[in-house]
């Protein structure tokens, strides 16, 4: 293990919003758009999104 540079701190939010719109993105097209004869467990999106949201606002990552 590291310490984080400091770019990588000052990109660590981007990166969290990246992975959360992921997610997101993933849990919505579980939702709305399902493969036939897949096995899925359809979770709720608004979790991603809020998350998402939250990070948007968000400056505290290193205190």
């Amino acid at each position: 293990m590291r310490p984080l540079s400091d770019m990588e701190q000052q990109e660590w939010p981007v990166m969290l919003r990246a992975a959360g719109v992921r997610f997101w993105t993933s849990r919505l097209l579980d939702k709305y758009k399902p493969m036939d004869g897949e096995l899925t467990f359809t979770k709720d999106p608004k979790v991603f999104q809020k998350l998402v949201e939250d990070h948007r606002v968000r400056t505290d990552f290193w205190l």
